[in-house]
C-alpha cells in the first residue's frame, strides 16, 4: 500500500513511521531542517511505545512528485488543510483516500469541496507527539489508535485494507460506519480540557487537578472523566489564574 503522510510532526510521524515499519510504502512530506535530517538520518520515532527507526526514509517537500497513492493521512494544522488539499490534487488517483486528522468537526467537509466526496474519508487521531529535534519525534503515552470511516457510512475495501494495516503495524485502526460520531466525541472531550489548558498556559498533564481524573477507559475509547470545577479550585496553577482573570477564589 503506497501512503502519503502530509504533515511529518508529532502526529503524522508516529502513524507514518509505524505504517513503514509493517512494510508499507510511506512518503513523508516535511519540510526545512526536519525534511533534511531525514533524507539524512531517517526518521526516529523515540517514547513510551519504544523506539522506531525509519532509515532510509522516502521524505520530501514536492507532493506533486510523489505519484498517486493508495492513502494520503492529512496531518498539517487545520488552517494549513485547503493550501495542503490543492498540493494533493496531484497524487489522488481514483481510489485513492484522503484521510484528515485535525483535531475539530469540519476538516472533511473542507476537503471534499477541493477534492470531492468521493476521495475523501473522515479520520480521527489518537496519538500524542511532538518533533524534539530534526528528524526525531518524541511520542508521549503508549496509546496509539487511528479512526476513520467513508462520509457515507459504508463498509469500503480501501477501509477495510487500512484496518488491518494498522493492525499489522501494532496499533488500533478503526473502521467506522458514522466516522462523525468520533469526530464529535473528540472535539466535545477537547472543548473544556483545552480552554483551561489555555487560560493556565500549561498542558493537561501538568495542571495538578486534572491528573486524578485522567483515567482510560477499558476499551481504550479516552478518558471517562474531566477535571471538576470544583477540584480545580484547589489547584494553584487554576486558581491563580482565575484570580487573575476575573477576581475569583
Amino acid at each position: 500500500m503506497r501512503i502519503a503522510v502530509i504533515g511529518s510532526g508529532g502526529i503524522g510521524g508516529p502513524y507514518g513511521a509505524s505504517l513503514a515499519k509493517a512494510g508499507a510504502d510511506v512518503t513523508f512530506v516535511a519540510r526545512g531542517a526536519h525534511l533534511a535530517a531525514i533524507r539524512e538520518n531517517g526518521l526516529r520515532i523515540e517514547g513510551d511505545r519504544g523506539e522506531t527507526h525509519i532509515r532510509p526514509a522516502q521524505a520530501t517537500d514536492k507532493i506533486v512528485g510523489i505519484g498517486f497513492v493508495d492513502i494520503v493521512l492529512c496531518c498539517v494544522k487545520l488552517w494549513g488543510l485547503e493550501g495542503a488539499a490543492e498540493q494533493i490534487r496531484a497524487i489522488v488517483g481514483p481510489q485513492t483516500a484522503v484521510i484528515p486528522l485535525q483535531n475539530g468537526i469540519d476538516a472533511a467537509e473542507r476537503l471534499t469541496t477541493i477534492l470531492g466526496k468521493e476521495a475523501v474519508m473522515g479520520g480521527v487521531a489518537f496519538a500524542t507527539g511532538a518533533i524534539i529535534a530534526p528528524g526525531v519525534i518524541r511520542q508521549t503515552g503508549a496509546y496509539q489508535r487511528m479512526t476513520f470511516g467513508e462520509l457515507d457510512g459504508r463498509m469500503s475495501d480501501r477501509g477495510n485494507r487500512l484496518r488491518d494495516l494498522c493492525e499489522a503495524a501494532g496499533f488500533e485502526g478503526v473502521l467506522s460506519p458514522d466516522i462523525m460520531i468520533p469526530v464529535w466525541e473528540k472535539f466535545i472531550l477537547l472543548v473544556p480540557l483545552s480552554g483551561l489548558n489555555a487560560l493556565t498556559r500549561l498542558p493537561l498533564v501538568k495542571r495538578p487537578c486534572a491528573k486524578p481524573y485522567l483515567s482510560a477507559s477499558p476499551k481504550g475509547s479516552g478518558w471517562r472523566r474531566i477535571v471538576s470545577t470544583r477540584r480545580s479550585r484547589r489547584c494553584t496553577p487554576c486558581r491563580r489564574i482565575t484570580r487573575r482573570r476575573w477576581g475569583m477564589t
